[in-house]
């Protein structure tokens, strides 16, 4: 019959017993003060009459891509139909964030012919109730211009194959 150490049982007890106490501390943490942004990925129709810059006179259309409180979107044309130009799922050329309520993206417009390649948008915003409030701006120009844009369902084609 082996002999247990009484100094390795109370060791390991207590190595145990900290791992415990130290998974418990690190989830109740997380439970109380980590939460995951809300989904704002989506489709959203920009209104206003006197966007800034080569936007003027241009129905627009925000897509924005969420991967946590990284953001990805494209400002794409719409057509006198009310459909994109562009498909939706284009790679997207502007980047940003989501904090604190808040979503910030900039960058290139290329999917607008109207705009010159070099020029740049920043959009800043909040979502609340799937509409989105903010203020657009194009580089070129100082003015930033007050829109709303309301959150429509993102249609992703299904690509079947057939045998």
């Amino acid at each position: 019959m082996p002999k247990f150490n009484v100094k390795t049982i109370i060791f390991y007890g207590a190595m145990i017993g900290s791992v415990i106490v130290l998974f418990k501390a690190v989830t109740a943490y997380g439970e109380t003060n980590l939460k995951a942004p809300p989904p704002i990925d989506g489709s959203y129709r920009i209104n206003s009459d006197n966007l800034p810059g080569c936007l003027k006179n241009e129905t627009l259309t925000l897509v924005i891509n969420q991967s946590g409180i990284y953001l990805g979107g494209s400002l794409l044309p719409v057509n006198q139909n009310g459909e994109l130009e562009i498909a939706a799922d284009e790679k997207p050329s502007l980047d940003g964030r989501w904090q604190t309520n808040r979503l910030s993206l900039s960058g290139k417009m290329p999917h607008l012919t109207r705009c010159p390649s070099s020029q740049k948008v920043n959009i800043e915003g909040i979502i609340k109730d799937n509409i989105l409030t903010g203020k657009i701006s194009v580089n070129s120009e100082n003015q930033e211009v007050n829109f709303s844009a309301k959150r429509e369902k993102l249609v992703k084609e299904s690509k079947k194959t057939r045998h």
